[in-house]
């Protein structure tokens, strides 16, 4: 989650195809908004009940470019890593700009295909997630089709 001045992140690519780093392009306004996009794609992996360890590399990369996170914050983060987060609040989600509700659905998307299969489970949070977000359906398509 580095950030340059203007708020923005990004991976390339060869990044996402080699499964490095789930695909996609993200912004960010603030150490809140980035503690709660980090507890969702914490949530996204730990949606099958285990964390894969290329789900936690991911993790543990986001979180170790993510240059706005208070200690706090970076120690709740970390807790993320060894166990589940308290199951997600719609009301949180909805808390999202719009504008990083697409990037959450793109990374959570990747997040989930990390481990080259997605459960039942990690289909079903992905429904609940997609319905907190309140994407239009062309733009669920839209991201569903690049990632």
């Amino acid at each position: 989650m580095a950030l340059s001045a203007d708020g923005r992140g990004s991976w390339d690519s060869k990044e996402a195809e080699n499964g490095s780093r789930p695909a996609g392009r993200f912004v960010y306004h603030g150490p809140m908004e980035s503690l709660r996009i980090f507890r969702l794609w914490a949530a996204a992996a730990w949606s099958d009940g285990e964390l894969h360890p290329a789900e936690a590399a991911a993790l543990r990369r986001l979180l170790e470019a993510s240059d706005d996170l208070s200690e706090s914050g970076r120690a709740e983060a970390m807790a993320l890593l060894q166990a589940p987060p308290p199951p997600t609040d719609p009301a949180e989600v909805r808390a999202l700009r719009p504008a990083a509700r697409e990037g959450v659905y793109r990374a959570a998307l990747g997040i989930v295909r990390l481990d080259n299969r997605v459960t039942a489970d990690e289909q079903a949070w992905l429904a609940r997630l997609r319905a907190a977000l309140d994407l239009d359906p062309a733009t669920i398509a839209r991201i569903e089709a690049e990632a």
